[in-house]
């Protein structure tokens, strides 16, 4: 076991995770610039492009899960990453919308695995008394990725006119992503090789599903108020909503980095209701916004909820698996998140055409306490017995 978290393969995985997370987010906001303007798609069609990549990713998360804990972990993670980075230079020869539908399927399924990989890893990687610290820092990937890749595709395309450069500077981050993966090594680990079955206990762990719950809530609030942010800002008079997404991403990082020890000495419950409490308060902002002011400081809070929640839930879920269920803790807790952006945004839209976006929000605020509650009529009382028992056997 390391015995520090920046450790030479840590920080290899967390460039890899790095690399690919800024490939994925070269595509965000560009993907539906390209559907439209060069394979020609209606706006209906984009939405079925979309979807393929989070259908996939949904139905494949449980097997991949199994696949983590049943076979090599390293050799799972290099295939994906590999398959991940074809999958960003087959963008390059797409002309029609079956094509592009299969490659974002196999996209979707190439990025699932990765995603999943690496939070099963992550924790064999740092010393077991800083897991919190060290799945804060790891999953600092993402956020810093929403800062880095959409700003930096839309810049280029903006230079260039040109989507090929921008695939093509995403697969060059695909290949240093795969190289920094290949020399990565993890410790040696027994592979239970259990058959495969398609009983919910064998493809789900039953221990990760309350906090999976919990970050089916954040998950399910966040899609809900960040697909009709831009059309909410815009009806309000409010320009620059790029910024909202800016200080979100910024306010994550750097509550990751002033928290990160907190979990691991503390134990998860002041960031839980920290978390959702901020994220409510940020949602409540947005609901009552009338200026650009209000607007940007929900962001904040939105950034400072989303830092603390997931990588507690994240390590909650890690804290009571054993390392050979990890894979499929994480495959839980990821298809929780992808169920929860899929139908936050279809259910907020309804809400929206019934009601108004204020009233959306205004739930979103709703949903997003009900984890906390949750949190102390059950998980906590779970997540300690747990832990005890554990203690426990190690004693003995």
């Amino acid at each position: 076991m390391p015995q520090k978290i920046l450790n030479r393969d840590f920080v290899l995985l967390a460039l890899s995770a790095l690399f690919a997370a800024t490939a994925f987010m070269f595509l965000m906001p560009t993907l539906p610039i390209f559907a439209v303007s060069v394979v020609k798609l209606q706006e209906s069609e984009v939405g079925i492009v979309v979807g393929a990549f989070s259908v996939t990713a949904l139905v494949l998360r449980p097997f991949i899960g199994y696949a983590i804990d049943n076979y090599n972990r390293r050799v799972i993670l290099i295939a994906a990453t590999l398959f991940f980075t074809l999958t960003l230079v087959s963008y390059l020869y797409i002309s029609t919308l079956l094509m592009l539908v299969l490659v974002r399927m196999f996209h979707g399924a190439s990025w699932a695995t990765i995603s999943t990989s690496n939070a099963t890893i992550v924790p064999d990687l740092v010393p077991a008394n800083k897991r919190g610290e060290g799945i804060g820092f790891f999953s600092m990937s993402m956020p810093l990725a929403m800062v880095i890749g959409p700003a930096i595709a839309l810049e280029i395309f903006n230079q260039s006119d040109s989507f090929n450069l921008v695939f093509g500077i995403a697969s060059a981050m695909g290949v240093l992503g795969l190289i920094s993966t290949i020399f990565v090594k993890m410790p040696q680990r027994e592979y239970c090789r259990r058959p495969l079955s398609l009983s919910p206990s064998a493809l789900y762990e039953k221990r990760a599903v309350g906090a999976s719950a919990m970050q089916f809530c954040y998950t399910f609030a966040w899609s809900g108020i960040a697909t009709f942010l831009p059309i909410y800002a815009y009806k309000n008079g409010i320009d620059n909503c790029s910024i909202f997404f800016v200080l979100y991403a910024i306010s994550v990082l750097l509550v990751r980095v002033f928290v990160r020890r907190t979990l691991d000495l503390r134990g998860p419950t002041p960031l839980i209701v920290a978390g959702y409490s901020a994220f409510a308060v940020g949602a409540l902002l947005l609901a009552f916004t009338t200026t650009h002011f209000t607007f940007f400081i929900s962001g904040i809070f939105v950034g400072v909820g989303s830092g603390l929640v997931l990588p507690s839930l994240n390590t909650m879920i890690m804290n009571i698996v054993e390392p050979a269920a990890r894979g499929k803790a994480n495959a839980t807790l990821f298809t929780s998140i992808d169920i929860g952006m899929g139908l936050g945004a279809m259910v907020s839209g309804v809400i929206v055409n019934l009601t108004s976006y204020r009233t959306n929000y205004i739930i979103s605020a709703i949903i997003l306490l009900l984890p906390i509650l949750f949190y102390f009529l059950y998980e906590k009382r779970h997540y300690l017995d747990i832990l005890e028992k554990q203690r426990a056997v190690e004693h003995d």
